[in-house]
């Protein structure tokens, strides 16, 4: 059996509850779950939710999708209207014996409900509640709805995304979803220490998290740049306007690499490689802000040699004179890497709708408690026995009468 399937977990005993549709929330319990947290999903009743679907899937009686059961490994899922009052009900008991809540609702949803965190501190004062929205709970904006898309354009970042004199892109990846996941499944652990540290009761909290706040934080540099010197980036493709050399760069036969050589040393290094040793000596060439002024005339001698060379020569001849570089990968590139296979940063697992799936690793690789896959993404409500029967100890006359009533 795969060895990352089977070892010990740092979050083992922790109870997550998951109520929501989107990538960022489904993507921090997916985070939690890979190191050893109980995550349960909580599913309406009769409903497949957006996130199931997501790259569509075989065929509607799948009811979720190849990238789903590979994302939202390492949960349970539940069905349950907790918009009825029987619902309600049954929620405030799970999270009663729970140590997180995560929800990406829009601000005031819980709160309409009746399940907002002054509500589920009464039942649970160790509760904490991550809280995904599009802006985060308060601002004049909170009550705005968004989704990736939107955190990308609002945090600045699709600006500076693209070509001189064209237009803003996005990222190719849902770039807002996985760093509010991941910003979220840090906020989780650091309130988590924190309860620890406390050592008594009424250790709870809320993590706030708006989807655009990881990335604005990524704009930083850009923000101190406008304030200390009045300078605002501009989109500059594939290199960056103050630093030379340094982007990405067609070779022969249409290949493309990344590659960096921004210092000194490294710029050194570089103008041995393809020939033009004088640039160390020249004036024009002898700081970064010189090589930047001059990132034309660099630029095309650098793109000169790369045309005579196919992306695989030019990537060996690069690190071969110690200089960053690689090939600018497709997918199927990067599931064929060596040092991908080598590090097994995909797992293969075997779903029984869709066969064998290159699943991402568990990261970051910890040496002795790592992450692990023990389950793929679930159907609905196909863990309603185990929590209702065990959990709640509801007997079968019970769970037969909220099913008829559509509560699980």
């Amino acid at each position: 059996m795969d060895p990352l399937l089977i070892q010990p977990a740092a979050l083992e005993g922790t109870k997550i509850i998951e109520l929501g549709d989107y990538l960022a929330a489904s993507f921090a319990g997916s985070l939690l779950g890979d190191f050893g947290a109980e995550v349960i999903k909580v599913d309406l009743p009769h409903h497949v939710d957006n996130n199931r679907m997501i790259g569509g899937a075989d065929s509607a009686d799948a009811k979720r999708s190849p990238f789903f059961a590979t994302m939202c490994r390492n949960k349970k899922s539940i069905t349950l209207d907790v918009r009825k009052q029987a619902g309600r009900d049954l929620f405030l008991r799970i999270l009663g014996e729970s140590d997180v809540l995560i929800e990406n609702f829009r601000p005031g949803t819980l709160e309409k409900w009746e399940l907002g965190p002054d509500d589920l501190a009464k039942v649970n004062p160790n509760l904490i509640v991550l809280r995904i929205s599009a802006f985060g709970q308060t601002g004049p904006d909170s009550h705005l709805p968004g989704v990736d898309s939107i955190a990308q354009a609002f945090s600045g970042i699709s600006g500076l995304t693209g070509v001189e004199d064209g237009p803003p892109f996005r990222s190719g990846v849902s770039l807002a979803d996985y760093m509010g996941g991941t910003f979220g499944a840090l906020g989780v652990l650091v309130a988590l220490c924190a309860r620890h540290n406390s050592g008594g009761s009424s250790s709870g909290q809320v993590v706030d998290l708006g989807l655009y706040e990881p990335l604005a934080m990524m704009m930083g540099a850009h923000a101190v740049w406008l304030s200390r010197y009045g300078r605002v980036e501009s989109r500059s493709g594939n290199s960056l306007p103050h630093v030379a050399l340094s982007g990405h760069y067609e070779t022969a036969r249409g290949g493309f690499i990344a590659m960096s050589a921004a210092g000194d040393v490294l710029f050194a290094r570089l103008a041995r490689l393809i020939g033009h040793p004088e640039w160390v000596s020249d004036e024009r060439f002898g700081s970064r802000a010189d090589r930047a002024k001059n990132r034309l005339t660099l630029e095309g001698a650098m793109q000169t040699w790369l045309l005579e060379r196919s992306a695989e020569e030019a990537v060996h001849a690069l690190q071969s004179a110690e200089v960053p570089a690689c090939k600018v990968n497709s997918v199927a590139d990067l599931l064929e890497s060596p040092q991908v296979i080598a590090r097994r940063r995909f797992v293969p697992v075997h779903d029984a709708v869709y066969g064998d799936l290159p699943a991402p690793a568990p990261t970051p690789i910890l040496s002795r408690t790592p992450g692990s896959i023990r389950s793929l993404g679930p159907l609905p409500g196909q863990d309603n026995e185990e929590i209702y029967g065990e959990w709640l100890r509801l007997g079968d006359r019970e769970i037969e009468r909220l099913t008829s009533a559509e509560v699980i």
